[in-house]
């Protein structure tokens, strides 16, 4: 055979080889979605903004691969992104990376974003998924290629079950509001239903959540006009407690609610004795005007106690303990006498109420921990979930801040932007532990947090500050991490 000859067979040979790449290539674009070929030497693939990197020694062989948008996916509130089909569904030989961008709404902490895949009929997150904050994008290495989206996710720890009580506070723009009802957590760890306290649970409105394992966690509803209800909000198992909030930027509202599980309708606990630090965040009905108040709470026999303000005054009280650890108390203030109802949890060691009146044109939510003995800087150190209430008449907002307590009187703090994305400040602040669980704190730096008195529950895991400095009024709740 001539050398011609060969080199033409040869030539023949890589026409045709060509030709059927260009055949593969043309069919899969015919679909409308890009495609690519990598091979052994491995590769990236960039479609529809998303990336895949194929490393070196992934493949076998040469291969076509088509990203395209998903269809016919089961719905989920926690998809944060756009779902993607990736074919061929083959199985790699070392893991490949695949980047996706996601969209969270205002108000969603962006490092609960994780990458799922369709398993079986419905989503699977992926473990130790990255999230990269700037570029807003999450990744995850797989070994095989399916349907994948961006998704909300933290295993839920699976202990908020059973009914809670919750007393609230919503500053509304136009009016303001505050009460009590009762929320019912599900054996799924997932769903739940909430509603005013003595009626029917068929009347109650559902809602879904998903928890993270260090206690944070975002719930969602419809308003009865069909209106989407965002909400996050944090929990401690070992006590038992619960604490949305929805910060202003979210609604015109800014809402703080603060629970913890409900005590049996036979709980009638014994308060002889015994004293609370409680505080209360509290605006008009009708108007801009708010105040932030700090009480002593004597229970002196088992019928009567008086009620010790920050100002120095005292009110003389009777009250009344019912079923489910419902207190009621009739306290002779100077302006008047008025009824003041409030909850305890099943150890009586925390108190809320979230209160309404027309008479005195006041809504209300307290919330504060009975006083104990013997303790130190040491009982209150690691790091707590705090929401902060600043009823300002021109700065009406909630905040999400962590505060990292080290134990021997001084710690750090970081707050959140109220879309809750970015830490918005840094800072430090020292502390003293008083032995009956008050303590103050300064934060160093700020106007609010000045040496202001607190409460620490006799767990250590609750703290509730009403703060007075300067112009500066609010009121804060931490949660310690799970």
């Amino acid at each position: 055979m001539k050398k011609s000859d060969g080199k033409r067979s040869a030539r023949i040979k890589w026409l045709q080889l060509s030709a059927l790449i260009l055949l593969l290539v043309l069919t899969a674009c015919s679909s409308g979605d890009p495609v690519s070929q990598v091979g052994p030497e491995g590769g990236t693939i960039r479609a529809n903004g998303v990336t895949v990197v194929i490393p070196a020694g992934a493949l076998d062989a040469v291969h076509t691969f088509t990203i395209s948008r998903a269809t016919g996916f089961p719905s989920d509130h926690n998809i944060i992104g756009t779902p993607f089909s990736f074919s061929p569904d083959i199985v790699f030989l070392k893991p490949v990376t695949i980047t996706m961008p996601y969209d969270l709404p205002a108000g969603v902490l962006q490092t609960n974003a994780t990458l799922a895949a369709m398993e079986a009929g419905a989503w699977s997150p992926i473990p130790n998924s990255v999230v990269d904050l700037d570029r807003r994008t999450v990744s995850a290495e797989v070994l095989h290629f399916s349907t994948y989206t961006p998704f909300w996710y933290e295993a839920p720890v699976g202990a908020l079950d059973g009914y809670y009580f919750s007393a609230f506070l919503d500053n509304n723009s136009g009016s303001n509001s505050a009460g009590v009802n009762n929320t019912l957590y599900s054996h799924d760890g997932k769903t739940g239903l909430f509603g005013p306290e003595g009626t029917d649970t068929g009347t109650w409105t559902s809602f879904s959540y998903t928890m993270r394992a260090d206690g944070l966690l975002r719930s969602n509803y419809i308003m009865p006009d069909g209106s989407p209800i965002k909400e996050f909000g944090i929990a401690n198992t070992a006590s038992k407690v619960h604490m949305y909030f929805q910060p202003s930027l979210v609604s015109s509202s800014s809402l703080v609610l603060f629970g913890f599980e409900k005590p049996d309708a036979g709980y009638l606990p014994s308060l002889a004795g015994s004293s609370y630090f409680v505080g209360a965040c509290q605006s008009s009905l009708s108007d801009s005007s708010y105040d932030i108040l700090a009480h002593h709470i004597d229970f002196e026999t088992a019928t009567t106690g008086h009620l010790t303000e920050k100002n120095g005054n005292v009110s003389p009280f009777t009250y009344v303990v019912e079923g489910g650890g419902k207190i009621t108390m009739t306290v002779a203030f100077p302006s008047g006498t008025r009824a003041i109802n409030g909850h305890l949890n099943p150890d009586a060691s925390l108190f809320t109420n979230g209160y309404q009146s027309l008479v005195m044109n006041i809504a209300g939510l307290a919330a504060g921990a009975r006083l104990s003995s013997g303790r130190t800087n040491a009982d209150l150190s690691g790091t707590y979930h705090t929401v902060l209430c600043q009823p300002g008449e021109s700065d009406k907002r909630v905040l999400y801040r962590t505060m990292t307590f080290d134990g021997n009187g001084a710690g750090t703090y970081v707050t959140y932007d109220e879309k809750l994305e970015s830490p918005a400040s840094t800072g430090t602040f020292t502390y003293s532990v008083n032995s009956d669980g008050t303590f103050t704190l300064n934060m160093a730096g700020l106007s609010e947090g000045y040496d202001e008195l607190s409460i620490l529950s006799p767990d250590g895991n609750i703290f509730v500050t009403p703060d007075h400095y300067g112009t500066h009024q609010t009121f804060t709740i931490g949660v310690k991490k799970q």
